[in-house]
């Protein structure tokens, strides 16, 4: 569920011990590759199935922006994944074994003129906690942990919010720990601010209600409808009252 995965964790593990500038989650303009070599200006992106077969549009576009930017392409694409002509593409023989993904990123390293051989299986376990420490310093609750306060687990079929990425597309289930009011919307959408609707609006009616105080009696009402409400007096005659106006 987060946005990374232990295919691309795998690839950047090789990839940065060959290349060490090499930059995990590397965004241009307003574009993000899995793995971006600087030295070479080579992006490299890993597509799962999954994610990825109904994505032909996205992709065709970000192909188009690596082209535009003097960006070389290289996806690996898992199998029953379509091909491109204007980006190099691998394909993984099977989806699952580790074999496979080792044979992918060593036609990948050898199309980078490092031809040395690797064996995920081999390196599974310092790559799994390379993944995982992304995972983790990534996680939605580790960078705004005040979005657990609205996660309604039950609804969300049981996932837990910390297996999620800050950059999650996941359109997720909602319910306002203040106001209650329920609502979905993209894990990404949450992280960049966007909240409660019902809480906005109230708190944006609050900020423009401007008290009104009735300097013959001292009552003060909360906001100019609810002077014009309690005296029967029009609001635009008390607000000209109020910017002395009119008596």
């Amino acid at each position: 569920n987060s946005q990374t995965s232990f295919p691309e964790q795998a690839i950047f593990y090789y990839i940065s011990s060959l290349f060490p500038n090499s930059v995990n989650r590397y965004v241009f303009d307003k574009t993000e590759l899995d793995v971006f070599i600087p030295e070479l200006s080579i992006g490299i992106e890993y597509d799962g199935f999954h994610f990825h077969n109904k994505k032909s549009n996205k992709e065709v576009l970000k192909n188009q922006k690596c082209i535009d930017n003097g960006i070389k392409l290289i996806r690996i694409r898992e199998n029953g994944l379509t091909s491109y002509n204007d980006c190099i593409c691998i394909f993984r023989q099977d989806n699952f074994s580790n074999e496979a993904l080792s044979d992918v990123i060593n036609e990948l390293l050898r199309q980078l003129g490092k031809p040395v051989t690797i064996d995920v299986n081999k390196d599974k376990a310092i790559i799994t906690k390379q993944y995982k420490q992304y995972v983790l310093d990534n996680s939605i609750t580790s960078l705004k942990p005040e979005l657990l306060l609205d996660w309604d687990e039950d609804s969300n079929d049981g996932l837990m919010l910390e297996n999620f990425t800050k950059g999650s597309h996941y359109k997720a289930h909602w319910k306002c720990h203040i106001c209650g009011y329920e609502w979905d919307a993209e894990i990404k959408s949450r992280f960049a601010g966007n909240g409660c609707i019902m809480c906005s609006m109230k708190k944006f009616t609050q900020t423009r209600s401007i008290k009104v105080l009735n300097v013959e009696t001292s009552v003060v009402y909360t906001s100019l409808t609810d002077a014009e409400r309690k005296t029967n007096i029009e609001r635009h005659s008390i607000s000209d009252c109020c910017k002395g106006k009119r008596d």
